[in-house]
């Protein structure tokens, strides 16, 4: 831990332990020149990497939630990669992502969601879809739509996932703009968006399912909600 120690921000204090387990106290600031009310964390080296939980798990972060990127063993899930013990440079990006993880949970309590755009899908699965479908937005243009079928379930997107295959989908007006010869939006069907609009909208169908599947197998292990946030799919009734 002595790396870590050594990179610790202005915002990040070592109070006690050694080099497999270590405590810190933590509350990075906010936008507003504030600061997040500080936490009591715990670091612990497992097999050559950093996990990272509440020391006294549920005191100020829940003991776990998966909208609240808390693990079933209450670790902080900040991110896909891992942090390795004994890296100068993993120590650097540790302590950024666990400032704008701190940030972001002090975001959630007062608004009972996550913030925007900065969270992935629940489950490997369900993640490489998002990030899948998020690269297929970008490199046809649209990322905003994309973003707002992902955050709010809402625009041309979303429509399309829930209302089925490929005819519905070639009849669709061009989400880009292509146009005819007359100047009228072309059709889907008559441009060539078709093929790769039809992979955006199957990987975000597929990070629905696999998203869904995740949730479904905690209601079977009876995981209730936190209480913490909003619309929360723990809330709902199991219908598998």
């Amino acid at each position: 831990m002595a790396v870590l120690r050594g990179a610790a921000p202005p915002w990040a204090a070592f109070i006690g332990g050694g080099e497999a387990v270590a405590d810190f106290i933590a509350g990075p600031p906010l936008p507003d020149g504030d600061a997040v009310p500080a936490v009591i964390l715990q670091v612990r080296g497992m097999d050559g990497w950093l996990s990272v939980s509440e020391r006294e798990p549920g005191t100020r972060l829940p003991e776990r939630c998966p909208e609240l990127h808390v693990n079933e063993d209450s670790s902080l899930c900040m991110a896909r990669r891992g942090y390795r013990c004994g890296h100068a440079a993993d120590a650097d990006v540790f302590w950024q992502d666990l400032g704008e993880y701190l940030v972001n949970q002090h975001f959630a309590k007062r608004w009972g969601r996550w913030p925007v755009g900065r969270w992935l899908s629940h489950g490997p699965t369900a993640a490489d879809r998002q990030v899948e479908a998020e690269k297929l937005a970008a490199e046809i243009g649209v990322a905003g739509a994309y973003s707002d079928c992902l955050e709010n379930d809402e625009g041309w997107i979303a429509e399309a996932v829930r209302s089925g295959g490929p005819k519905v989908l070639r009849s669709l007006a061009c989400p880009i703009g292509c146009r005819k010869l007359d100047g009228k939006i072309a059709a889907l069907g008559d441009c060539g968006h078709q093929g790769p609009v039809q992979k955006l909208v199957a990987a975000e169908r597929a990070r629905r399912a696999a998203q869904e599947a995740y949730f479904a197998a905690l209601r079977r292990r009876n995981r209730k909600c936190c209480g913490r946030v909003r619309d929360c799919p723990l809330d709902q009734e199991m219908t598998a």
